[in-house]
């Protein structure tokens, strides 16, 4: 299965895409870094973008099976004024983008979409994954 995953460089992602690639699914990571420092497997690759703007990585969108939308600034800041409206942008801007980009493309079929907003250390408990990951039933 081909997934198309935002936020795959964060605390959350770096497990997920590691977990996905050797299950043996395709990913590719949207990141903002030039060179990402993390690396998901062989199953992975990264394509340089910012997902709250528009650019060429949405043509990447559509050609995937599922898409998992972890983008999104941190929740553990002061909450000020300008850091709940960065929150916001990171969160909106970002669903608005992907939805554009999948809007945009040629489906066969919709993909899957998974989106997780905020994510915090209660996630991962001794260490057990609360992931599962199934794929979509054939339509």
């Amino acid at each position: 299965m081909k997934v198309f995953m935002t936020g795959g460089t964060g605390f959350v992602g770096t497990y997920l895409s590691q977990e996905l690639a050797q299950k043996g699914h395709d990913i590719t990571i949207l990141t903002r870094q030039k060179e990402p420092a993390a690396a998901a497997g062989s199953r992975s690759r990264f394509v340089t973008g910012d997902p709250k703007q528009e650019g060429p990585w949405m043509a990447e969108v559509a050609r995937h099976d599922w898409i998992i939308n972890l983008a999104g600034s941190s929740i553990f800041s002061k909450w000020t004024k300008e850091s709940k409206q960065m929150l916001r942008d990171s969160r909106v801007l970002t669903t608005r983008n992907l939805v554009a980009a999948l809007a945009a493309g040629e489906l066969d079929r919709p993909p899957g979409v998974v989106g997780i907003l905020d994510v915090s250390d209660r996630t991962h408990r001794a260490g057990r994954s609360i992931f599962a990951f199934r794929p979509p039933e054939e339509v």
